[in-house]
């Protein structure tokens, strides 16, 4: 195996050899960027991650391969587990939705964020006066012969009190507002956070399939770790590794395209 992917305190490798026993979860986090084909991610192993965080308000070019990228998050999500997707309320967002209705996720739930949010309105002229996005909560369909894997450490350092239960799980989030710059959609920090602590446990593997600078530094804020695969590896990507670098104490940079690997979780 290639040092590459000797990572410290969080192999990639000993993740997948050791995600499965009981009472595990990582109590380091690390980021992983990957320069890779988005539509082609067969070097993150099967049912490998614990969340998948579809951010699809600034897709751009990953668009083209939309199709590929759901198949591909659907592979590599436990069984089970959530995919939370940040769609556009246009018919962007409807196509993805459909998509992944396809694919086989089931949604759960799902809240409303506003989009330059100018001032508090009533609720019940909200669909009428404001721009929003929607957040919705996916999960992969739970296969009857997997037991869930969450032990009672993760339950318990994942427990939300009463309080911020009540304050999280509001339908509409006018506290964490989108806004809509020259250069597409910024989404806050805390958004993220807030989509995290609510459907993530201690200890989880967040996959963005669409890089976000913002949901990795979410992640690890919230003692998460996080990969994202980038389309290539450009100034974006060194420009997100290197502001991550100031939070995170764990970051590497694997190029898929210049390595290769038959299969990176075999030793």
């Amino acid at each position: 195996m290639k040092e590459i992917y000797n990572i410290p305190d969080l192999s990639i490798v000993q993740c997948e050899k050791e995600k499965h026993k009981p009472g595990f979860f990582h109590t380091s986090c690390c980021s992983v960027f990957f320069s890779a084909n988005p539509a082609n991610i067969s070097f993150i192993g099967t049912e490998y991650v614990h969340m998948v965080l579809l951010n699809a308000m600034d897709a751009g070019i990953y668009l083209s391969h939309i199709h590929e990228i759901i198949s591909e998050s659907y592979r590599v999500l436990l069984s089970g587990r959530k995919l939370c997707a940040i769609l556009p309320n246009n018919d962007t967002g409807t196509d993805i939705y459909d998509r992944l209705i396809d694919k086989g996720f089931t949604e759960k739930t799902s809240f409303i964020v506003p989009v330059n949010l100018k001032s508090p309105i009533k609720v019940s002229d909200y669909f009428m006066h404001q721009s929003y996005a929607r957040i919705v909560i996916f999960q992969k369909n739970r296969d009857a012969s997997v037991h869930s894997h969450l032990s009672m450490e993760q339950r318990a350092a994942s427990l939300l009190s009463p309080d911020e239960a009540t304050k999280l799980f509001r339908s509409i989030w006018v506290d964490t507002p989108i806004e809509e710059t020259d250069y597409g959609y910024e989404i806050p920090c805390s958004l993220f956070i807030r989509i995290i602590r609510m459907f993530a446990y201690a200890g989880d593997y967040i996959y963005c399939p669409i890089p976000n600078v913002y949901a990795m530094l979410a992640a690890i804020e919230t003692k998460m770790s996080t990969m994202s695969v980038y389309h290539r590896q450009n100034e974006v990507m060194v420009h997100d590794s290197e502001l991550v670098k100031h939070k995170a104490k764990n970051v590497y940079n694997i190029d898929i395209n210049t390595e290769i690997i038959n299969n990176p979780y075999e030793l």
